[in-house]
């Protein structure tokens, strides 16, 4: 038995699985096409070009640099989230009102929720890369439901 609480003999086996499943992926992905390695036709994956699959619509140029729709959106988000943290933040009381509370009652929320998966000690460490992430993506997420920024 190992320190994982699983025989050597099944870790190995889980490590082949692994090792067969990258190599397959290797030769029949963007890799194995990259580089033109001939593999059976069943390992063929056809692959998008991520410039292709993600365009967003260009809205206008800036010294020959396309500024799209989603960029906007993201600098958009970004004024929204800045302007309730400093709303929220202006006068702070012990004794918090509306903003204040509602922004201490979500980022708590979130604590509980990340130090729930990582731990008392690695939750604070990892909080606010998890926090900026999840706020980020939340408030673009509402602010597509907009119709200039939507789909």
């Amino acid at each position: 038995m190992s320190q994982l609480g699983c025989s050597t003999r099944l870790l190995v086996i889980i490590a082949a699985i692994v090792a067969i499943l990258f190599i397959v992926g290797l030769i029949g992905g963007a890799i194995g096409q990259a580089l033109d390695i001939e593999s059976p036709g069943f390992l063929h994956v056809p692959v998008l070009e991520i410039h292709e699959f993600f365009k967003g619509d260009a809205i206008f140029e800036v010294g020959g640099f396309s500024i799209s729709n989603t960029m906007i959106a993201a600098w958009v988000t970004v004024v929204l989230v800045v302007g309730i943290a400093l709303a929220a933040t202006r006068k702070m009381r012990i004794i918090p009102r509306r903003l204040q509370g509602l922004v201490e009652v979500g980022l708590e929320a979130l604590l509980n929720f990340v130090e729930g998966v990582a731990g008392k000690k690695n939750g604070r460490r990892f909080f606010p890369v998890v926090a900026t992430i999840f706020i980020f993506v939340i408030f673009n997420a509402y602010l597509a439901l907009f119709p200039f920024f939507g789909p």
